[in-house]
């Protein structure tokens, strides 16, 4: 036993031993284990905030200063409340699955399926990076559970490449939702970001956290894949630093397909999709001309103001071009109807 983790075969719940630690966070620490009478794999996940939490010595018990203790207790609360909302969608695609969660050791602990493969970190920095198409239809399932979760009041807060797997199966899968909040009590919770993948909002303790918030960690995490570099970090941007358009890293994509990350990425989470289910839409229909916006809103910023605005004119400048060929169109017509009459009746008309 360590000051942190459990070694290696030591057996939790007397159900699951330990074989190795997978990696550790903030707030956890998530082991690869093996169930002791299937022999199945799964993979657990420790309630173990470091910055308040230790070990008893040779024990797996996890001990408290009386001065952290309702911090603890609270964020406990909340981590198995969250491992049994996502207990229920264990048929949502592109989610890993959450069996189980039990309280023991002083702490908590969820049960998740096991995912063999790599992180799409990993794969990014081991394959090189993907294309719009690969990257979207390969995230399809994982949007559309998250639509799902966002209906019923759960956000991920910490969506990157190195928390979304690549199974043996070739699909993704949506990991580590050990941070994950229900919207309602977002505001008394810690703060955990990533940098280059967190809004500005989550930078702050009492941030307004919404779906839109994983909206912004999507289109980052969308964006790392297809130029195989890490954005711009919010802090930076929110003091003038600009975000490189992926043209930069000779990434070819349709101007509709950049605006749709761009509104993803905005700095004001009021810009941004409201929710995934407008997100997945926008990244995966090009947009038609009735679709065009044509109003244009004082509060956007000038560059998008001043592209509404040239959309506006050319579709006037459209109308107006069909409404000259029709009255010429019926000039001409007019003029064919009297020759007509003319040759027809002749003298007997001008009398």
């Amino acid at each position: 036993m360590n000051e942190w983790g459990m070694t290696s075969g030591t057996i939790l719940y007397d159900t699951y031993v330990i074989d190795e630690v997978l990696g550790a966070g903030g707030f956890g620490i998530t082991y690869r284990v093996i169930q002791k009478e299937s022999g199945e794999i799964f993979a657990i996940k420790e309630y173990f905030p470091f910055q308040i939490a230790s070990r008893k010595k040779d024990s797996c018990e996890a001990v408290v200063s009386e001065r952290e203790l309702a911090e603890y207790l609270q964020g406990k609360e909340r981590f198995m409340r969250e491992a049994s909302i996502l207990k229920e969608y264990q048929y949502l695609q592109g989610i890993v699955k959450v069996w189980d969660c039990f309280e023991t050791n002083n702490t908590a602990y969820i049960v998740m399926g096991y995912i063999e493969g790599i992180t799409l970190k990993e794969y990014i920095s081991s394959h090189g990076r993907m294309a719009y198409g690969e990257i979207i239809e390969m995230l399809s399932p994982v949007l559309k559970s998250l639509i799902a979760l966002h209906r019923h009041g759960v956000i991920h807060r910490d969506i990157s490449p190195d928390n979304i797997m690549i199974g043996l199966d070739n699909e993704l899968y949506l990991i580590d939702f050990g941070a994950a909040k229900e919207m309602e009590y977002v505001k008394t919770a810690t703060i955990l970001l990533k940098a280059g993948y967190a809004p500005p909002e989550q930078y702050l303790h009492d941030g307004d956290m919404g779906a839109w918030t994983d909206v912004y960690a999507m289109c980052a995490t969308i964006y790392t894949a297809l130029s195989g570099k890490t954005p711009v970090d919010a802090i930076a941007r929110l003091q003038g630093k600009e975000l490189i358009s992926l043209s930069e890293y000779g990434v070819k994509l349709e101007e509709w397909q950049w605006d749709t990350l761009l509104k993803g990425m905005s700095m004001r989470a009021a810009e941004r999709f409201r929710n995934v289910e407008r997100l997945y839409d926008a990244l995966t229909i090009e947009p038609s001309d009735e679709e065009l916006m044509t109003i244009v809103d004082p509060e956007l910023e000038p560059f998008i103001k001043e592209k509404i605005q040239h959309m506006n004119e050319k579709h006037q400048g459209n109308i107006l071009q069909r409404k000259n060929t029709t009255s010429k169109l019926k000039v001409a017509l007019w003029v064919i109807l009297m020759v007509g009459i003319v040759a027809a009746y002749g003298g007997n008309l001008l009398v």
